[in-house]
């Protein structure tokens, strides 16, 4: 009950907002609705006359209505989420539906526009006229995110599986080709999504080309991009841990949207990093949050450069939020909903046809975001997609903020700039089990999911002392990463010590 009186609430709140942003139609002319229907269940057949003959008990008039709805489907068929479970897509060739459909109080219990941009305003990709290449470009945005350090303690695992919702994948790329797990739709040729992938996840080691930060992570894509049921779906695909949106499908808040995400991270286990937005798109302006980044549940990722060391050159400096420090107009999109930034001008990244191409826009930071996620996972799987995410937050690196061109964007980078190494060695640590100052004297295990380390000091901390296997005792250690046995760590006569490395049993 508590639920649906916030929910109405909500509903309240938001159908008052009169939005500045403009809103556009689909490719086939029509607009998009949720609406949330009052009935127990919402059988997946359901449809346009379905929803008449519910409409049929208002006492309003419905006539022009049958006139406005073109086509009515439910919108999240495989959702878990009570709520989400009574949403319905309605299609309509007016953008003005809401007031009449909030009319019938009796078939609804929420009403939303989606507040579409343009086709060309979705993905966050910019081009550009000029390409600078070198092999220094090639690997200056990973070595800002400390991506070598992080691979010395991981190189990923090919069963972490990173999504990709977006325009297409060269599948016979040479840098792509080794990387795919399954391909679920794939449209017409396009740069975007070559680019986005090979930021996640391009072949590494390799001799060719790039490296991707996930190195060993495998993709599973989908050219069903802006399509947040397609998102839903994938997220049930055994074995993706991150999925990566590096397009805008909304600029207005939706409560069905929010709890979709909300139900890939807290249901499915999966984490979702999205593009924080490049441009003042029609009404917009830079610190206008853009969906589905700004959704509470989804790591938006916005721009700093990486090119060229602080105060060398004119631009792209190492963790400037502007292109052209000095010139706030070269900047992408900041605000208070996004939680990270990472490298997004001028990306080396794959292209068409084999090739390799400097790529401009936030779609290009927040892969690199998805794969440090799936690095994370892989050194400690059992983690949780919220623990997943905090990792990733709470180890940026902050002192982004001391840089003077900075200044104006405090609060509106996130915790930083995203920092690989220390997202995967806070993983290491969170399942790290410290043994000192203790006696074992009977059969016991201890087991950890990443590393056991035991000693005299091992934590820094009091009381200290010895590690003692005592006689007779029968002690198992087993962790997934490393056992480090240090000094003051004894095995007594007539005891049994075993040192096991296992495979996680979250995988």
């Amino acid at each position: 009950m508590k639920k649906l009186i916030l929910l109405y609430l909500l509903f309240l709140l938001f159908s008052g907002i009169a939005f500045s942003q403009k809103c556009f139609p689909d490719e086939n002319g029509y607009y998009h609705y949720y609406g949330n229907l009052k009935m127990d269940a919402v059988d997946d057949s359901f449809d346009k006359e379905d929803l008449f003959d519910l409409l049929q008990t208002e006492n309003n008039e419905i006539s022009d209505l049958r006139e406005l709805i073109v086509k009515v489907e439910k919108s999240f068929p495989t959702a878990k989420t009570n709520f989400l479970q009574k949403a319905v897509t309605i299609y309509s060739k007016s953008d003005e539906l809401v007031t009449k459909l909030e009319k019938c109080d009796k078939t609804f219990i929420l009403v939303e526009l989606l507040c579409m941009p343009r086709r060309e305003d979705k993905l966050l990709y910019e081009p550009n006229d000029y390409c600078v290449g070198g092999f220094n470009l090639r690997k200056s945005h990973l070595r800002l995110i400390n991506a070598p350090e992080a691979w010395d303690i991981t190189k990923g695992d090919e069963r972490i599986l990173i999504g990709i919702t977006d325009t297409h994948i060269e599948q016979t790329h040479e840098d792509l080709a080794t990387q795919i797990d399954q391909v679920l739709q794939n449209a017409a040729a396009d740069f975007h999504g070559v680019a986005v992938s090979g930021c996640a996840a391009a072949a590494t080691d390799n001799f060719l080309g790039v490296a991707g930060i996930g190195f060993n992570s495998k993709i599973v894509f989908s050219s069903n991009w802006a399509n947040t049921d397609e998102v839903l779906q994938m997220a049930q695909i055994p074995g993706v841990r991150v999925i990566n949106c590096s397009w805008i499908n909304h600029w207005n808040f939706s409560i069905n949207q929010e709890m979709v995400y909300d139900e890939i991270r807290d249901v499915h286990n999966v984490i979702v990093t999205a593009g924080a937005g490049n441009e003042p798109y029609v009404n917009n302006a830079l610190t206008d949050p853009v969906y589905p980044a700004a959704y509470s549940s989804v790591i938006a990722v916005a721009a700093v450069g990486h090119e060229n060391p602080y105060g060398v050159g004119n631009n792209n400096w190492e963790d400037v939020h502007e292109e052209i420090p000095g010139d706030p107009t070269s900047a992408y999109h900041h605000y208070p909903e996004v939680n990270i930034c990472a490298p997004s001008y001028k990306v080396m990244s794959p292209t068409l046809n084999n090739g390799y191409t400097p790529a401009w826009g936030t779609s290009f930071g927040a892969p690199m975001v998805a794969g440090v996620c799936a690095l994370v996972a892989s050194v400690n799987p059992c983690l949780s997609a919220s623990e997943i995410q905090d990792i990733v937050l709470n180890s940026a690196d902050a002192s982004i903020y001391n840089i003077p061109e900075n200044s104006a964007y405090i609060g509106l980078l996130g915790t930083g700039r995203v920092d690989a190494a220390a997202a995967v060695q806070l993983a290491l640590n969170e399942g790290t089990e410290f043994i000192q100052n203790q006696n074992f004297s009977n059969t016991t295990t201890e087991e950890s999911e990443t590393i056991i380390s035991a000693g005299n000091n091992v934590t820094n901390t009091i009381p200290s002392g010895n590690v003692n296997i005592q006689s007779g005792a029968n002690v198992t250690f087993r962790a997934t990463h490393k056992i480090v046995l240090s000094e003051g760590f004894k095995v007594s006569n007539n005891a049994v010590f075993k040192a096991e490395i296992y495979e996680s049993n979250c995988f």
